[in-house]
Formats: structure tokens, sequence, C-alpha cells
């Protein structure tokens, strides 16, 4: 996994985006996290719904949506299969566009013809898993293709968003790699040579979330994935975390199962 990136990530060496059939065979959440790339996700089956800048948003069988690059989100699903496409910035670069300025008309969103998707998504597995000679532009031709009736039809530039978040970035980075350390407000503030009050504001404002939530939220998925992966008990995951075993955890994990079942019952 990528030091800074908090989502389970399958690398693909011979293209230069990430590509992958997402198979969840149970519910779950997926707490608040971000990447520098444009996601793409087609769901095949079941049910996701992504929290993006505090909006959620309820996509069923045979839909589609996009997360831009640099935004914080979240999800609950159901038992679902799913196309997803994770596109770096990088990619972008190579044709001269600074797609970190993209955001999404998710009003637009519903104007692509998602069968037209679909087959697009059909298409890059089709050609991605039989390799044939030549693969790669065939691949690269049909995600072009696709890229292009998004950009058309959803795709917003908005310099503004990108200059705020461009301020509160290097925070967001600074916290995805020592999350496991002893951080507070007051900490960030004095690395980053912010006053303590003005840095949870502008946190909030920027990413939808308070600074403490974020931190949380990678710190228990985090634990979440040494319960799975390690025979370590309860106890020494959350220390090696950073996670107090007291009432804040707990309030927290709380929060994180309401969520899951709210998201379920919904």
């Amino acid at each position: 996994m990528d030091t800074n990136q908090h989502e389970a990530i399958h690398a693909n060496h011979d293209v230069l985006v990430r590509f992958f059939l997402s198979t969840t065979n149970q519910a779950g959440v997926f707490p608040l996290h971000w990447h520098q790339s444009i996601e793409l996700i087609y769901v095949l089956s079941g049910e996701v719904i992504f929290t993006v800048n505090s909006e959620s948003f309820s996509i069923k069988a045979n839909q589609f949506f996009i997360i831009p690059s640099s935004v914080i989100h979240s999800d609950v699903h159901t038992a679902n299969q799913a196309y997803v496409i994770q596109i770096p910035l990088r990619f972008f670069y190579n044709f001269g566009m600074n797609a970190e300025n993209w955001r999404i008309d998710y009003n637009k969103l519903g104007d692509l013809d998602h069968q037209t998707v679909l087959r697009h998504f059909n298409h890059l597995y089709q050609i991605y898993q039989a390799k044939a000679p030549g693969y790669l532009f065939s691949f690269y031709s049909v995600l072009l293709i696709l890229l292009e009736q998004i950009q058309v039809t959803c795709m917003l530039e908005k310099r503004a968003i990108l200059t705020q978040k461009d301020q509160i970035n290097d925070v967001i980075d600074y916290i995805n790699v020592h999350f496991t350390e002893k951080i507070t407000v007051n900490t960030l503030a004095a690395t980053f040579g912010y006053n303590p009050n003005y840095l949870s504001r502008k946190f909030k404002t920027t990413t939808g979330y308070t600074l403490i939530n974020y931190l949380y939220s990678l710190r228990v998925n985090r634990a979440y994935l040494m319960l799975i992966e390690t025979d370590d008990s309860i106890k020494t995951i959350f220390q090696n975390v950073g996670l107090p075993n007291n009432q804040t955890t707990k309030q927290h994990i709380t929060t994180l199962k309401n969520s899951l079942v709210k998201g379920l019952c919904n």
C-alpha cells in the first residue's frame, strides 16, 4: 500500500492507472480517506453509499460514480461488485492537463449514458485480461474515449477550490504519514505555522470534516486492517496506531458502526 494512500490499492504495473474488478462479499464501511487520483466506479451489483465533502450519494447496480482527486471521502456498502479505475494525477500531466483542478458536477452525472460507460468498462476489462499484442494501445484508446465523455458531460474546473485546497494539502499529507504518532491540533498548527483555531476552521471548511475526525478515521481503519491481518491483541493494536483506549475512541467506533447501520437501512 502506498504510504500516502489509505485505500486498498490494486497496482497495475504495465499501465499508468489502477484498474480492477472489486468483489466485496459482505456489508462494511470504509472510513474517511483520500488519494491523489481521480476515481471512476461502476457498480455492477449491490449498493455503495459514498460521502464526498459531507454529501452522500447512493450508487446502486448499473450506476456510475466519480470521485475527484484530493477529496476526503468515505463509503458504506452492502455486498457488491464494481469496476474501479484510479487515475493518478501524473497520468494527465502527459497531456498537459492539471486534473487536480477538476471537480464533478454531480447534477450532470446522470446525463452520461451509463450503458455506454459500462461497455467501456467491460471493454477495458476484456482488453486487460487478454493482453493481446498491442493491448496497451487498445486499453488507452478506450480509456481516453471514456475520459473525454466524462469531461465534456460533467467535469468542472474550479481554480478557487484548488487554491484553497493547496493551502491545506501539506497538512493532510503530513497526517497521512504520521497519523499513528501523537498528533494534536496544537502540534500540527505549530508544525505548519498556523493558529490552532484557524487551522481547525480551515480544515473543516476545505474538507468538510473536522481534523480530529479525519485523524481518528485513519487510525480506526489501520486498527481494523491489523485486526484482520495480525494476531495482536486489541490493546496492542490500539497502542500501535495511536488510539487511546478511552471514551473518545469508543465514541468514534460507535459513530462508524452507526453510519454503517444507517446507510444499509436507508
